[in-house]
């Protein structure tokens, strides 16, 4: 599963590279960028998951009643993970 990140990732990266130099701006952190859109799919994929087996009955949890807290917490988690 972490290479289907790792392949998308290197994918959003050569793109925003490739963005930069057509534009000529210098550089514009694409790594940070290819960062961000990782962390969102993955949290999107996680979430989606959790939805649905709470939509099965496997799970009682209400995702979508937690608190804003507990989200950017997990997002940031996420972020702090595929950074390293």
């Amino acid at each position: 599963m972490v290479n289907i990140y790792k392949y998308t990732f290197y994918r959003i990266y050569t793109l925003n590279t490739k963005m930069d130099r057509l534009k000529k701006l210098g550089p514009d952190f694409p790594e940070g960028k290819a960062l961000f859109f990782i962390s969102v799919f993955a949290y999107i994929n996680i979430f989606t998951i959790g939805v649905l087996l709470r939509k099965l009955g496997f799970i009682s949890v209400d995702f979508q009643e937690l608190p804003l807290l507990v989200h950017i917490l997990f997002y940031v988690g996420l972020f702090i993970f595929f950074f390293f």
